[in-house]
């Protein structure tokens, strides 16, 4: 088996701590045009046992990768991710592409690279959005199947909205067994932008305000201030159910149980100790619990229409870029 593993300056490291933890023998490219960030990842590796790895090539150049992978994860910023996609699936034979998001900084990006996928039918194409692999959310949405959901609310505090709103409405997107239809008003959002840890990035604060067809309200809130553990709540008329993360906490109850609280105990867990899973899963199965590209692109651009719009209006001329990673 063989993976590449292409950024490693931030995310992608973590990709790299759990890719060597599958359970055969596999072969890992690691690339990163930063010699700094190949430096880390070297002495992360160097951390954790990898006695499966038959061999690892860290280099600076996707031009180096072998002609046959088995899996591409692309954890880049957002940026460069589009052209690295398209370079690396054009001149090389590829079973699955996983890709980091937030996907793509420009909505024209979307279907350009939907149109330059579909040319390439054998490779599959996911989006790491990964708590549609934890358990607890799994048996959630078991337990949600033929339930109404009124509401879904998430609230906190500068948890970095631009880069990850996108993994609250796929969560909803799961339980509701739908990705089509979200719709999202940025009035509420506040009327500044900052600047993300990372460098030419920005993020967003406020309040995203939206709607699904199976879900009539929904509200995902990130305050300016000092950061704070995210909450989510879902309710509709036979349950409601609030989830605290950082705790791992969750209670439930249920109209048909007179409304008696159960509190359930869950691990969210770190991506250090789910890529090998998810490698597994690939290579076992041709199959994987994130969403496909064709889902997770809707969620995407309907985010990203309201952060264009969002800046916009900020700016009182139409932007190019919404540089959100």
């Amino acid at each position: 088996m063989t993976v590449a593993i292409i950024g490693v300056g931030g995310f992608g490291v973590r990709h790299l701590q759990s890719v060597v933890r599958v359970d055969r023998d596999v072969n890992i490219f690691v690339v990163d045009s930063s010699s700094d960030s190949i430096k880390t990842a070297k002495h992360y590796y160097d951390e954790v046992s990898h006695e499966n790895v038959i061999s690892i090539e860290f280099c600076n150049n996707i031009d180096r990768l072998p002609l046959s992978l088995d899996v591409a994860i692309i954890a880049t910023s957002s940026l460069p991710r589009r052209q690295l996609a398209m370079k690396i699936l054009e001149n090389r034979q590829i079973s699955h592409i996983v890709l980091e998001k937030f996907l793509f900084p420009a909505i024209e990006d979307y279907g350009d690279v939907a149109e330059f996928f579909s040319l390439f039918p054998r490779c599959k194409v996911w989006v790491n959005c990964s708590r549609r692999m934890n358990e607890f959310y799994i048996n959630l949405r078991s337990k949600l199947k033929h339930e109404f959901i009124n509401n879904f609310i998430v609230k906190g505090t500068s948890w970095g909205m631009g880069c990850n709103a996108i993994h609250f409405v796929d969560l909803l997107a799961y339980l509701l067994f739908d990705s089509d239809g979200f719709i999202f008003d940025c009035s509420k959002l506040d009327k500044e932008y900052t600047s993300s840890k990372r460098d030419n990035y920005i993020e967003f604060t406020g309040a995203l305000v939206g709607q699904a067809p199976k879900c009539p309200y929904i509200l995902i809130e990130s305050k300016a201030g000092q950061r704070s553990p995210v909450h989510i709540y879902l309710e509709g008329p036979g349950f409601k159910c609030e989830v605290d993360e950082t705790e791992g906490t969750a209670v439930i109850s249920r109209k048909s149980s007179a409304w008696r609280e159960e509190t359930i105990d869950f691990n969210l867990k770190p991506q250090s100790q789910l890529t090998n899973i998810l490698v597994q899963q690939l290579m076992d199965t041709g199959h994987c619990l994130l969403p496909t590209f064709e889902e997770s692109a809707k969620l995407h651009l309907a985010l990203l229409q309201t952060f264009f719009a969002h800046m916009n209006s900020i700016n009182g001329e139409s932007v190019a870029l919404c540089p959100i990673t």
